[in-house]
């Protein structure tokens, strides 16, 4: 109650924060000036002019503009901020002064001095301003941070970052040039890439800005996106700092010195900020950090490293390194520490202020998955109940009809199917991937499949639970980490149930094979039973990503003959689930090359 009155400098305020700020009944004035001026130039007082102008210049000070400094088209000095004076007043260009208040020159620097005074002494501010009829300043930008285009135009990026910056599922950007075209770099929300991966991640991202370019001017549009794991520089008061944002850019693209495999190595403990120095004192702390730089000692293991991004974590990878992490510091790893991190220096916190010691084997979800999920939680593992049975029937029948009629499925090496438990192992080109295996087993087979599907599709309100409960998906949920996840499948197998799993782990763009995720090898080492390599032909070609409904045409599945951990492993390392992984792919890489008549390789 006796707060009188706000004022505002150094940078331009927003103007709808004072709005805001003078809606709550607090007046607010605003100073705008450089440190060569003493330092005020224009002082806005409060009640008048409009929020969008930093005020009028202040009594013994001259100001006015120069559009020669900007090299722009003559439309686009029309153009002025919003809620700006649309009177006459003086064009927009670079804002000079002059004044008793304005320095004299830098000493000892006789060619800048030359540089930042106009004939008349005029002092150059190299800001961009605007002065309407009633002596309004108008900012907007700095000349030195402006874009010139290859047509000609030219940009202020940090106008366009603060546009841009309100897309959905960006943390931060920069924009800036690449070859006379506006590019981004994109540091991607946190809580994105844990709910849809970095890949499906950076899809939305790119979608969004797409959407937001279309109400902008084309030369404003961003035709190159690139996106960095790492917050973006910035000075004290938080402005980009341009020049790091182009070194950072280049490391994105590639191009940067040595591209990207000069920080493909854990940083060296001597580089490391006296902060995180301390936070390696801890004992557990510095057993993880040395556990991480062993096991990733070809990633960019830093404390500012992202997770998933940088070190390639996904939700299995979490699980083996959850127990690792165990056995090495003693400090407990369950799906609440996991949901709370997402870069090193976050987990090495969290383990270094973890309550308790490590229980050892009770907490491992593969090998005792009961005693990882909750009570409540267990009906997804089990069977349908006798109503939801007949619902399920009644729904696969319809499904089979439209995909018999539509899609023509066809099924080759039935025969491969064991009648006891065992995992199914397909590609993944398109939703369709799921109703097509299903119709293609027979109604014997799959009224008694699980299926693995990923919370944030399958689950993500009462009515979708619900079709996920019918159709027996049991919930992978990356947010709330791998252990409770993997104990769910974990916990289908052992009571004997076939699991349908997507090794890829997400629908592949382009309908070629992905990479497949070291969780099925994890999987296979800790459960005993077969699995069966499965190839889909014809889906992503029905219904690709992006499309709404599905176009008439063929889809064909191949099944392979079951393989066993043993198989796949071969000569391979016993305890490395890649290795599993990889060998499975290239089962399934086979019955590809089947389905289109080559030769085996």
């Amino acid at each position: 109650p006796c707060l009188r009155l706000l004022a505002s400098g150094g940078s331009p305020l927003n103007p709808a924060l004072a709005r805001d700020l003078e809606a709550i009944g607090w007046p607010v004035a605003i100073g705008y000036g450089l440190t060569e001026t003493s330092p005020l130039l224009t002082l806005k007082k409060p009640g008048e002019g409009s929020s969008a102008s930093v005020g009028r210049a202040v009594d013994g000070v001259e100001l006015r503009t120069d559009p020669a400094a900007l090299k722009r088209r003559e439309e686009e000095m029309e153009e002025a901020l919003s809620g700006a004076s649309s009177g006459r007043g003086q064009a927009w260009g670079e804002l000079l002064a002059r004044g008793p208040n304005v320095f004299s020159g830098y000493y000892g620097w006789k060619d800048e001095n030359q540089e930042v005074f106009a004939p008349g002494n005029w002092f150059r501010t190299g800001d961009i301003a605007r002065i309407d009829e009633k002596g309004f300043v108008y900012l907007r930008g700095r000349i030195s941070t402006r874009i010139a285009l290859q047509g000609g135009e030219n940009v202020d990026p940090a106008e366009l970052e603060e546009r841009y910056g309100e897309v959905a599922g960006i943390a931060e950007i920069g924009i800036l040039e690449d070859d006379g075209r506006l590019a981004a770099l994109v540091v991607p929300d946190d809580e994105l890439i844990r709910d849809r991966g970095p890949r499906n991640a950076a899809d939305a991202i790119r979608e969004n800005l797409k959407e937001r370019g279309k109400n902008l001017p084309s030369y404003q549009r961003i035709a190159r996106v690139e996106f960095s794991s790492r917050p973006l520089q910035r000075t004290r008061i938080g402005k980009l700092r341009r020049h790091a944002l182009q070194e950072a850019y280049k490391a994105a693209t590639g191009a940067g010195e040595g591209g990207r495999a000069d920080e493909a190595a854990p940083v060296a403990l001597e580089n490391l900020s006296s902060e995180d120095r301390a936070l390696l004192g801890d004992h557990r702390a510095r057993a993880l950090w040395d556990l991480l730089c062993s096991r990733y000692r070809d990633r960019p293991v830093a404390p500012e490293a992202h997770l998933e991004i940088d070190l390639g974590i996904d939700s299995m990878e979490w699980v083996q390194l959850s127990l690792l992490i165990e056995e090495t510091t003693g400090a407990k790893v369950d799906d609440s520490l996991i949901g709370r991190v997402n870069r090193v220096r976050d987990l090495l916190a969290a383990v270094a202020e973890a309550p308790g010691e490590a229980e050892g084997g009770s907490r491992r979800p593969l090998e005792d998955p009961e005693a990882v999920i909750d009570p409540g939680e267990r009906h997804w593992a089990e069977p349908r109940n006798t109503v939801r049975l007949v619902v399920a029937t009644f729904l696969y029948f319809l499904v089979r009809i439209y995909m018999r009629a539509a899609l023509r499925v066809e099924a080759r090496g039935l025969e491969n199917l064991p009648d006891t438990a065992f995992i199914l192992a397909p590609n993944h080109a398109s939703y369709l991937d799921a109703p097509a295996l299903g119709v293609a087993v027979g109604y014997r087979r799959a009224r008694r499949f699980f299926w693995a599907g990923a919370t944030g599709i399958m689950f993500r309100n009462c009515s979708v639970r619900e079709i996920s409960r019918l159709a027996q998906i049991v919930p992978i949920d990356p947010r709330r980490g791998p252990l409770s996840s993997l104990a769910f499948v974990a916990l289908v197998l052992e009571r004997k149930r076939p699991l349908v799993w997507f090794p890829e782990g997400q629908v592949s763009p382009d309908a070629s094979l992905q990479e497949f995720q070291p969780g099925i090898g994890l999987l296979l080492q800790h459960r005993d039973v077969p699995v069966v390599p499965a190839y889909i032909e014809g889906t992503h070609a029905a219904l690709p990503r992006g499309r709404r409904w599905p176009r008439c045409g063929r889809i064909r599945v191949w099944f392979g003959k079951p393989r066993s951990e043993q198989d796949l492993r071969g000569a391979g390392d016993k305890r490395d689930p890649a290795t599993i992984a990889a060998a499975l792919r290239e089962a399934v890489a086979e019955l590809r090359d089947q389905a289109a008549g080559r030769r085996p390789r």
